[in-house]
């Protein structure tokens, strides 16, 4: 969770304008998301605010909201891909699945009309500076590598 509360805020910070959070019921992570707006992001010993963003975080009720529902359609189609790129799934399925997300991920806009992901609506976790094991690297480069080819513009 805070991996998506920072790059939102850094999007919206980036777009200069505030935003709302929200997210399904979890009735364990209410302590934590009082903490995120009170506090911010705990980031080794200093804490990022997010509040001057981030103007609510809050939970939605099942079948209780369209967008809820569209955002579990884009995730699950995420996942799917995801899934695909390290051997569990159909690639025509993701192959076709996927320009669709990557059009509504946040990118930042590079010369001649290339987008960067990475960084972005793209969050590798761990972050690949700090995996150490060359075999788990490779795992992360050939997911980067599978759905970029999933993609009209690469990640």
């Amino acid at each position: 969770m805070n991996t998506v509360t920072g790059a939102y805020r850094k999007m919206l910070s980036s777009e200069g304008t505030h935003g709302i959070m929200l997210m399904d019921r979890d009735n364990d992570r209410f302590d934590h998301l009082e903490y995120l707006f009170q506090h911010g992001l705990d980031m080794r010993g200093s804490h990022i605010r997010v509040d001057d963003r981030i103007m609510l975080f809050g939970m939605t009720n099942d079948n209780a909201s369209n967008l809820s529902s569209a955002a579990d359609i884009a995730l699950g189609a995420f996942r799917y891909c995801v899934n695909t790129a390290v051997g569990d799934g159909r690639e025509p399925v993701a192959r076709e699945m996927f320009p669709n997300l990557a059009e509504i991920m946040w990118a930042k806009e590079l010369a001649e009309g290339a987008q960067l992901f990475s960084g972005y609506g793209y969050h590798p976790r761990p972050k690949l500076d700090q995996i150490r094991v060359q075999s788990h690297r490779s795992r992360y480069d050939n997911l980067a590598a599978a759905l970029n080819s999933y993609s009209i513009d690469p990640l």
